[in-house]
């Protein structure tokens, strides 16, 4: 017996309409074993009325037979309004090896006033699945964001959700293949829905749908999704590498054919440091490690990798330049926040001077030797390039390809000057400490300012329910903390253009001075 529940308050009367799916073939007849209570036959499909449930309401069927599940839409009963996912129609599997990559992920529906969507619910529902994939999470969670205006609460969740995604607490692939090209424009559609969200929104809302961005892929429209497939193959037929000893790059032409997913960015870096290093395994191995990835993950892959890589020394120079070229691909489709792509993608939206700004700070943070001066030298041009950055943010928030881009280098930035400061504290003497915490507050403040635009002051009245009141309140709460931050900045900028950048040269008037903006800044 399949149930497909919709829970929501106090939904609307439904009915489902739905078809048999056998074999790949989609709205097939169902026969009438598998026709539930309160179904009836409409021509080739059958109606099946939802009944009053523990959460919401509930529509049973049976799945008898070579049935893989069934393929519905979604009926008002009242007012004959029809609902269907984003792309198409719903599917409900039931047979996990069924592994077709245009299933629409959503079992569970949840419904309100304001429209269809998923809630945290439906999103446990659709984790549990034995089968699923990057693809299917990006579609679904597209569609609970689809229509979230003013729920921050699923706003909230998901950002956790996504976030759990990139740090791979979930399952980016599991039992179902996905074409690259498929995974490649959700992961598009997704990043542009929840880019034209964040140019609406304000307050902790613009904060939550940036941080959503941080987690998710730019995308693209396609065509580099299949290149990730066609151009392994170029690489391995350019190379010969089937006629060499060793399979490894075989192995790995089955994963990345059948599952790309983020891991095969570390993969191909490793491999190109490999190369590099005279094919030193232990370098391998030690980049992977870095990276959250090792070899026994890797012999676990649906699509495993169990052999490791050969080195070829008469090929090394052409394959370090054929993976270099081949990274960017992949960094394209599965990378979002990357500054050097980032940097490429809204080149033409920036000052010219923008540009020369992000090369040197990559410089600086790539040369291991870099002096504390030069790190401090880094960040300064790292946050004036922010600064233009937001200023032309200011001006494309209309274009949503354009804030994309622009808001993926912001957020790029922002992780490179973290970087800076991380590698600074080490060596940092009292000559520069002023210095590097007046850089350090103020990418803090880029962060806050255009991450979480102000929300508008909102009169609340005693009408407002607990939700809308809390909502007020967490805006307005950040709001003062934004204007604490800048305040505080600017009273720290003028301790160190009056007193310089040496804090032992201070005094101690000075530095009382100095200890009292620093609590404040706390």
């Amino acid at each position: 017996m399949l149930g497909v529940g919709v829970i929501g308050g106090a939904p609307p009367p439904l009915a489902m309409h739905w078809g048999a799916r056998e074999h790949g073939k989609k709205w097939g007849k169902p026969s009438e074993e598998m026709m539930g209570p309160n179904s009836s036959r409409k021509e080739n499909a059958v109606q099946t009325d939802f009944v009053k449930g523990d959460k919401g309401q509930v529509a049973s069927i049976k799945i008898e037979g070579n049935a893989e599940g069934v393929d519905f839409v979604l009926r008002h009963a009242s007012d004959n309004k029809w609902f269907k996912a984003p792309d198409g129609d719903f599917f409900a599997r039931v047979k996990e090896e069924d592994d077709d990559p245009n299933d629409t992920p959503l079992e569970q529906l949840s419904l309100s006033e304001a429209g269809a969507g998923m809630g945290v619910d439906s999103i446990a529902a659709f984790e549990s699945r034995g089968g699923l994939s990057l693809m299917e999470r990006f579609n679904a969670a597209r569609t609970v964001l689809k229509d979230a205006a003013g729920d921050r609460s699923r706003l909230r969740a998901v950002m956790v959700w996504l976030r759990f995604s990139q740090m791979r607490q979930l399952a980016w692939q599991r039992k179902h293949n996905t074409k690259p090209t498929l995974l490649s424009q959700e992961a598009d559609k997704l990043s542009m829905l929840i880019t034209s969200k964040w140019a609406q929104a304000r307050g902790v809302d613009a904060e939550l749908l940036r941080m959503m961005l941080s987690a998710v892929p730019r995308g693209s429209n396609g065509d580099d999704g299949q290149a990730i497939r066609d151009q392994i193959l170029v690489i391995m037929r350019q190379f010969e590498i089937k006629k060499r000893k060793g399979c490894w790059m075989e192995e790995w032409h089955q994963k990345l054919h059948n599952n790309s997913t983020p891991d095969d960015i570390i993969i191909c870096e490793a491999y190109i440091k490999f190369c590099e290093s005279e094919g030193n395994l232990g370098v391998f191995y030690d980049h992977l490690r870095a990276h959250g990835l090792d070899r026994k993950r890797m012999q676990q892959f649906e699509r495993p990798i169990l052999q490791e890589p050969v080195y070829f020394p008469s090929i090394k120079t052409g394959l370090i330049n054929a993976f270099t070229d081949y990274l960017r691909i992949l960094k394209t489709v599965h990378s979002g926040a990357d500054l050097a792509r980032s940097v490429l993608f809204s080149k033409h939206l920036l000052d010219g001077k923008c540009a020369p700004l992000v090369v040197s700070a990559i410089g600086v943070q790539a040369n291991p030797n870099a002096s504390p001066e030069e790190l401090i030298a880094a960040l300064g041009a790292t946050l004036e390039a922010r600064q233009m950055v937001c200023a032309s943010l200011e001006a494309n928030a209309g274009n949503s390809g354009g804030a994309r881009d622009l808001l993926y280098l912001d957020l790029a930035l922002e992780s490179h000057a973290r970087l800076l400061v991380e590698r600074s504290l080490a060596s940092l003497s009292e000559r520069s400490v002023a210095t590097a915490l007046l850089l350090a507050v103020e990418s803090l403040a880029y962060s806050l300012r255009f991450g979480a635009p102000p929300a508008p002051p909102r009169a609340t009245s005693g009408d407002e329910d607990e939700t809308t009141q809390r909502a007020a309140a967490a805006d307005a709460a950040q709001a003062e903390q934004t204007r604490e931050l800048v305040e505080g900045l600017g009273d720290w900028a003028a301790l160190v253009n009056e007193l310089g950048g040496d804090v032992s040269a201070w005094g101690k008037r000075g530095g009382l001075r100095g200890v009292a903006v620093v609590e404040r800044l706390q």
